[in-house]
């Protein structure tokens, strides 16, 4: 393998009993993207040993893929499934996340036409501004909620929002947006609306806030990263590392002081440097902006990138060490937390593993 992902089942299936032990209740697995790019289908397969009987990604495509493998439990597509896509709807048993009048409508007159009937649960804006039904406590939003409910191919079994800030520390925003949901949640059960699924808090929600719900929608805590140590409910859980970056050293080469190295000449040598040349670079996800700023390990000693990192390929620097072709080089794991590639870079770790792409391999540790 050229570059691998190395996958830890095990510690998943480890973490997920600790989300189950800390909020004893129901879990919608969030395997979206590939399951952080960990592989969904292997991921779910996985889990459903595991008892996980719902499990949520972003698209069709990505629900089908998980249909096609025989992964049989519930589906909850998160984002817009588009009126050429209706059609895959049938006979899949997907659920549906719906979050206007206009979405339920056209999608209902399809149903109709169709003469079958899909499960959806009604997605909520409480302040994250970005789909959902807005609900402030105003009347005019109200009215548009309660006429989600009256469409007669589209049965609605569940409502949930989601959380801005949930990994704040000021958590009064979040506060704001857990009141709003529960008002409405209440509003909804004087209307003997009260049969409803209704989740609210995704990861970082988990680790900080104890409400109690019908489900929790776990993601990248699955996988053992979160953001900060100090949740306010971090100190009753334990989570394992998942995920390792490797890639493997394939040309050495030893070069003067004042040699040009990669792309726009961003690095000069100082002195004669001895230089490995790793299979792996940008198309792979590996962080350009890295470029002769960090550095990787090759057998547990720190080596830093030279130059520019390139589409396939980067340099480093491997002076005075005992290294040969085919070393493998971890760019994140037990050296290198992804959290300090995503903190150099002002990011989330879920964005820098959301970015490995396919063909990085990925070999999974079952035992």
């Amino acid at each position: 393998m050229r570059s691998y992902l190395e996958v830890n089942l095990k510690n998943i299936i480890k973490n997920v009993e600790e989300i189950k032990r800390l909020t004893k209740t129901n879990i919608i697995a969030v395997i979206k993207s590939d399951a952080y790019s960990l592989g969904a289908v292997k991921i779910a397969q996985t889990l459903e040993k595991q008892m996980i009987d719902f499990f949520a990604v972003c698209s069709i495509k990505e629900a089908l893929e998980l249909r096609e493998n025989n992964i049989n439990k519930e589906i909850l597509i998160l984002s817009k499934v588009f009126k050429e896509e209706y059609h895959l709807l049938k006979n899949n048993n997907f659920t549906l996340a719906v979050y206007s009048l206009d979405e339920l409508e056209s999608l209902n007159n399809y149903l109709v036409k169709e003469n079958f009937k899909i499960n959806a649960h009604l997605k909520i804006d409480t302040g994250m501004t970005r789909l959902g039904f807005m609900y402030n406590d105003e009347q005019k939003e109200i009215d548009e909620i309660l006429k989600a409910f009256k469409f007669s191919n589209i049965n609605i079994t569940g409502i949930y929002s989601h959380l801005s800030s949930s990994d704040d520390f000021d958590t009064s925003y979040s506060d704001m947006q857990i009141k709003n949901f529960k008002n409405l949640l209440e509003l909804l059960k004087s209307k003997n609306i009260d049969n409803l699924y209704a989740h609210l808090f995704a990861s970082h929600g988990i680790l900080n806030y104890k409400e109690k719900f019908d489900y929790v929608r776990p993601g990248i805590i699955m996988y053992g990263m979160t953001v900060r140590d100090d949740y306010r409910n971090i100190s009753d859980m334990k989570f394992y590392p998942v995920v390792k970056l490797y890639s493997r050293v394939i040309s050495i080469k030893t070069v003067k002081k004042d040699t040009k190295v990669s792309y726009s000449r961003l690095y000069t040598t100082n002195k004669p440097t001895k230089i490995a040349v790793v299979s792996i670079g940008y198309a792979d996800g590996y962080p350009r902006a890295l470029s002769n700023d960090f550095y990787v390990y090759i057998n547990n000693k720190k080596c830093n990138i030279l130059g520019r990192i390139c589409m396939d390929h980067m340099m480093v620097d491997v002076t005075g060490l005992d290294v040969k072709v085919g070393d493998v080089v971890e760019l994140f794991g037990d050296n290198i937390k992804i959290d300090e590639i995503s903190k150099k870079l002002n990011t989330i770790n879920c964005d820098i593993l959301c970015s490995i792409k396919k063909r990085v391999e990925i070999k999974y540790i079952e035992n």
